[in-house]
């Protein structure tokens, strides 16, 4: 069986780091595997040959740095179609609303600018006329990529292709975007199991799109094994966090809170973003209690180094918006317990027996009142938590589970020849 899997970077950079770790369970099960990025850079083709020598890597669409004039010009001097591009924007009422175009150009550019790159064409030469070997489209993102399937319905049944779509947060709540997802009852149609990685977004697809409640599945997400961390109860108490410096991840909060509270703190953050440089002024003003730690951008290998190495009391994500965070999965594999906001489906993670789920409506007063009330628990509590903060892993985000019975779903899927079309 052959498995192409449609990505933003992958295997070009190490920010999609759960598809890293997605890809060494699904490697050994697949006779073929290729992969076609969005971003990224030719002269690193060889460099992630390297790193990943079983895989095939077609020559990404665009620069890893690409700018908003080489995307148009990329996505519109070309001969690619756009026909179900300019049905959406009538049957939308696209022009309508500015938010709306903007998306819907976008949206255009990068889904011609796909359609006419070399490493898809790449991908399509790479087919085999022969229907009886199963053929398996992948896109990790419920947007981008998946933007040509209605374009590709042709060659989708001309080869018995079978196609999963996974869904995590961004790319799935349109309320998020202008209430507007491009071409997405399109895209709905041709794809075999639409796969959110949580109940919420199952729910959110389910109610939107009852017609299409057949081909959703939950499919979670998971993260490798790498034992306890260790624990300390001496001061300073030390808290960690993870996201990328942006707006809706709200990691000023963490700070503002932390500001106030009255005991010795250290708080490491990983992750870096727009909002880093005013971050990195913000924490200048940081009170003698409290020690930063800005990372920045780190390997995931380094963040698992840490997290073996360092006692850690707390993890905390105040997001306003969510998939399932690999994040928080990666904290309670190690046994820590967690404060999270109820966003998206966090709250199928973080329950009161793993850590405190909080109110996504936050300031810094409430947060640092939360702080206190984790702080103050008695010890036997905090160490129940940290055991059962490692059970909810094993249950619910353990990868050589989750990723073994995505793998299944794949490799389950039965070609079905078609009449060959011309």
């Amino acid at each position: 069986m052959r498995l192409i899997v449609f990505t933003c970077f992958f295997p070009f950079k190490k920010s999609e780091s759960f598809l890293v770790n997605e890809y060494k369970h699904l490697q050994p099960h697949f006779k073929e595997i290729q992969a076609l990025a969005l971003y990224g850079d030719e002269p690193n083709l060889s460099e992630a040959q390297l790193n990943y020598p079983h895989l095939h890597i077609h020559a990404p669409v665009l620069p890893a740095q690409v700018t908003s004039l080489k995307l148009f010009l990329k996505g519109f001097f070309n001969l690619a179609p756009f026909h179900f591009h300019l049905f959406d924007f009538f049957n939308k009422k696209v022009f309508l609303s500015y938010k709306k175009f903007y998306i819907f150009l976008s949206s255009l550019l990068v889904t011609r600018s796909i359609l006419a790159s070399k490493g898809f064409k790449q991908v399509l030469t790479s087919l085999p006329s022969d229907t009886s070997q199963p053929i398996v489209f992948y896109f990790y993102w419920g947007d981008n990529a998946v933007w040509i399937l209605p374009y590709l319905k042709k060659y989708l049944q001309r080869h018995g292709i079978k196609s999963i779509i996974r869904f995590h947060g961004s790319d799935l709540y349109e309320f998020l975007k202008a209430d507007y997802a491009p071409l997405r009852q399109l895209v709905f149609e041709q794809a075999t199991y639409l796969c959110p990685v949580s109940e919420a977004g199952y729910t959110y697809l389910k109610n939107k799109y009852l017609a299409y409640q057949t081909k959703l599945l939950v499919q979670r997400l998971g993260v490798n094994d790498f034992g306890l961390a260790p624990f300390s109860t001496t001061s300073p108490k030390v808290i960690v966090s993870v996201s990328n410096i942006i707006a809706l991840k709200r990691v000023e909060l963490i700070f503002k809170a932390l500001q106030q509270l009255q005991q010795p703190v250290i708080w490491h953050h990983f992750g870096s973003g727009t909002l880093e440089l005013a971050l990195q002024a913000e924490v200048k003003k940081a009170k003698p209690h409290l020690t930063v730690h800005l990372h920045g951008q780190v390997s995931n290998q380094t963040l698992m180094a840490f997290y073996q190495s360092t006692s850690v009391d707390v993890f905390v994500n105040v997001s306003t918006t969510e998939g399932v965070p690999v994040s928080i999965m990666e904290a309670l594999s190690f046994g820590i317990p967690v404060i999270a906001t109820q966003a998206g489906g966090t709250a199928e993670l973080v329950t009161n027996e793993v850590g405190l789920v909080i109110p996504i409506e936050q300031t810094p007063n409430s947060l640092q009142a939360i702080f206190d009330r984790f702080f103050k628990m008695a010890l036997p509590n905090q160490l129940e938590m940290r055991q059962q903060a490692r059970l909810r892993y094993l249950k619910l985000a353990d990868a050589k589970q989750n990723y073994a019975a995505f793998t299944n779903l794949i490799k389950g899927l039965q070609v079905i020849p078609s009449e060959r079309i011309f």
